[in-house]
């Protein structure tokens, strides 16, 4: 997936609660076991950041 794509989550298994919601990519890290994507949700100051398995383009 590449930057500025639109895109829905769902988190699991971290930290909080799980949730879902709808963003534009904004940054990748890449991490040991997949790469983390940044996702701006309309409305939020800071990225969610999930893995790349937990999202699905639109």
């Amino acid at each position: 997936m590449e930057i500025g794509t639109k895109v829905k989550f769902t988190t699991s298994g971290g930290r909080g609660k799980p949730r879902s919601g709808e963003g534009v990519l904004v940054e990748i890290k890449p991490a040991g076991k997949g790469s983390f994507y940044g996702v701006k949700e309309e409305g939020k100051e800071k990225p969610t950041f999930v893995r790349e398995s937990q999202l699905q383009a639109v």
